[in-house]
């Protein structure tokens, strides 16, 4: 996360993070629920006042999986979400 000029102090920290090992056996069980998640994740940012900036990437990667980007912006913060699906990756 990059922060573009804002007073740092007067902000509330946010974050939202998930290990690969919390979600491994779920994924396994379940192969959409990584994506599923990440959707969840990205509502939740919306819902804190974090606004979409420019267009959402998502690109497949051959037939090995899918790659996204997102960009949002708050308060002069700048976040970049990321999230693969690359079976080698998961491996």
């Amino acid at each position: 996360m990059t922060h573009d000029g804002a007073d740092a102090a007067s902000s509330e920290p946010e974050t939202q993070s998930e290990s690969e090992s919390e979600s491994e056996s779920e994924s396994e069980s379940n192969p959409g629920q990584p994506r599923q998640q990440l959707d969840v994740l990205l509502s939740n940012l919306a819902a804190r006042g974090w606004k979409k900036s420019g267009a959402v990437k998502e690109v497949p990667v051959g037939d090995r999986g899918t790659y996204f980007m997102a960009t949002y912006k708050k308060q002069g913060w700048t976040l970049n979400a990321r999230h693969g699906t690359l079976s080698a990756w998961n491996q």
